[in-house]
């Protein structure tokens, strides 16, 4: 069974609400074909842009 990473990034306005649904779609699609996923989650939208004064962590 093949393994995959995924580093899961929820977007700013779409990503937000959409990003579980995705989420949900792809375990879906893995049980189906024999596949598997580890997800890395990061927080790095706009709020973190506020937060630190940039997108993400040099």
């Amino acid at each position: 069974m093949p393994n995959f990473e995924i580093a899961v990034i929820a977007g700013d306005g779409v990503g937000q609400e959409v990003t579980p649904e995705g989420i949900r779609v792809i375990n879906a699609a893995g049980e189906r074909f024999g596949a598997s996923f580890d997800y890395t989650y990061y927080d790095w939208g706009s709020d973190y842009y506020f937060r630190h004064g940039r997108m993400m962590p040099p």
